[in-house]
Parts: C-alpha cells; sequence; structure tokens
C-alpha cells in the first residue's frame, strides 16, 4: 500500500532515460516545471481528480490545490502530494474497482454477473429455488449458491480494504481474477485461459500456454506432482495456475504497463518497467506507480 507520499514518490527520478530529472530538484520525483501559468494549474487538476475518481474538483477543492501549488511550488513533490491523498479515498478505490469489474465482467457490475450465475444455476438446480429473496437471485437457502455469495461479499469488501490498506491492487485483481465468475464465464478450458490472459496479461494465451492452463486446470494425475509449467514454475492445481499468473514477472510487467496507458496513453518503455515492476511488485501495488506518474512533467504537460 501507498503511504501519504513516501512509497511512490522515490520511484520516479529512476528513470533518467525516460523522463529525466531537473538540477536543483529533489532527486525523488521525474521532472516537473517549477512555473506554470494559472489555466494550466487548473487543467492539471482537473484531470487529475477525473482520472483518480472519476469526478471533477469541487471548487473549494480547486482553490486548496492552487493554493498549494502557489505556496509549495508547482514541483512533483507537491503534486505527488495531492495525488497521493487522492488515491487513498473512498473514490479512488471505488473508481479502480468498477473499471477492474467492468473488464473482467464484461461491463456488467458485480451484482449482475453473480445475479447470472445464480440465476443459471437456480435454473438447473430447481431445489434452490425454495426460500429464495425475489430481489437477490444469489440469496436462497441453498448450498449450491453459498460459495458464491462469499464470494461475492469478499469483493464487494474490495474497495473498503483499498481505503483501510487491508489489501493492494494486485490483490484485489487477482481475487476478482481467481473467482468462480471467470470460470463461469470462461466456459471453456480455452475461454479461462483467455480472460485470463487477456485481462490481466495484457495479451492472449500462446498455444503452449493454453496447453499447460489446460494441464492445471484438470490437475495432475498423480498427486503431489507436476500437471503444467507455466512462467518457469511447476503446478498441479488450479489453485498453483491462480498463483503462477499473479505472482510472475509478466503479470507485473502487464499491471505496470496499464497504468502507464491508463493515465499517459502510451506503453511503459523498457526502462520505465525496469524501475517500477519491482517497485509495484513489492508494494504489491499499483499506486505508487501511478502517484510518480501523475506528478511527472509529462503528465503535467510540461
Amino acid at each position: 500500500m501507498i503511504g501519504k507520499t513516501s512509497r511512490g514518490a522515490a520511484l520516479g527520478c529512476a528513470l533518467v532515460a525516460a523522463v529525466g530529472c531537473s538540477e536543483g530538484e529533489s532527486d525523488l520525483f521525474p521532472v516537473g516545471s517549477g512555473e506554470s501559468s494559472t489555466v494550466a494549474q487548473e487543467h492539471f487538476l482537473r484531470r487529475l481528480h477525473l482520472d483518480l475518481t472519476a469526478a471533477a474538483p469541487s471548487d473549494e477543492e480547486m482553490a486548496s490545490g492552487k493554493k498549494r501549488l502557489a505556496e509549495q511550488g508547482n514541483v512533483p513533490a507537491t503534486r505527488g502530494d495531492i495525488a497521493a491523498e487522492l488515491m487513498e479515498s473512498p473514490q479512488f478505490a471505488e473508481l479502480f474497482v468498477s473499471e477492474l469489474e467492468n473488464r473482467v465482467f464484461a461491463g456488467q457490475s458485480l451484482d449482475d454477473a453473480y445475479g447470472f450465475v445464480c440465476a443459471t444455476i437456480r435454473a438447473v438446480e430447481t431445489q434452490c429455488n425454495e426460500g429464495c429473496d425475489p430481489a437477490d437471485p444469489c440469496a436462497c437457502d441453498c448450498p449450491q449458491l453459498m460459495p458464491l455469495v462469499a464470494e461475492r461479499e469478499t469483493l464487494r469488501g474490495a474497495p473498503d480494504a483499498l481505503v483501510t490498506g487491508d489489501t493492494g491492487t494486485m490483490e484485489v485483481e487477482r481475487l476478482y481474477g481467481s473467482s468462480m465468475i471467470v470460470q463461469f464465464f470462461g466456459g471453456s478450458v480455452e475461454g479461462i485461459a483467455d480472460t485470463l490472459w487477456q485481462n490481466f496479461l495484457g495479451r492472449p494465451a500462446e498455444a503452449d500456454e493454453v496447453r499447460n492452463a489446460r494441464a492445471l486446470i484438470f490437475g495432475s494425475i498423480v498427486e503431489g506432482t507436476p500437471a503444467g509449467l507455466l512462467f518457469h514454475r511447476h503446478g498441479a492445481t488450479y489453485e498453483d495456475l491462480i498463483d503462477i499468473i499473479f505472482t510472475s514477472e509478466p503479470y507485473q510487467d502487464a499491471v505496470v504497463g496499464g497504468v502507464f496507458q491508463r493515465f499517459l496513453g502510451r506503453p511503459a518503455r523498457p526502462a520505465e518497467l525496469i524501475v517500477f515492476t519491482p517497485t509495484a511488485a513489492s508494494a504489491g501495488d499499483v499506486r505508487p506507480v501511478a502517484q510518480a506518474i501523475v506528478s511527472s512533467g509529462e503528465y503535467f504537460g510540461d
């Protein structure tokens, strides 16, 4: 998890080849302009709030932000402090989770996705149609639905867990990736692999990766022996498949690349991946990366 600003602040200027560092400025931040017009500052604050909370700043937030930039200097340190505070807010957590759900559940909300799966199960398991809450397709006294209800509650709590610091963004992605919804919507082994690779690795699965994913999903024939090999790690179960994916360097690179694409509209450069991927992995969170990016001169528009 990000601290107030310390976790993400120390990342930026290691990317000398990518964004450079200014003499006289802190060597902990990407390059930023020390002076700018009021219009440029207002544009930055509006963009920052929209990117991090999906809402424009209020008049009070705009005035406070401009005052800080005037008094503390329009430098990456100041911009990073403002960004860090926004990323600790419930609005940021809700936006992060809603964008993740939109991606993983193909545009459906969490409740809609689970409602669809529960309704499908109830259509097959007719005993699950007794004692149900008409307002909630999953609220039935039915053993087949109980795991889905428990999983849904865990995911519903993801935004709060991000705000309190109980979990990081990468763990939230893992929770969604390992959900029964992904398996249900994937349908086939190939479909599950495609869902995981496209949504969390940012590319289609290659033929040998699908073959090994199939082996892991079906499990090892002999207990205790490997079933497949992915990213230089052996596994024997579906749980191993999830663990391999979400602890792999390709996943960590994809997470960092997604942050660059999200805030700068471009892929991460190799030098940026070299610096940011280990930091995101050790933090288990993309917020330090996002903080360094949105505090940079490139994001501000220098």
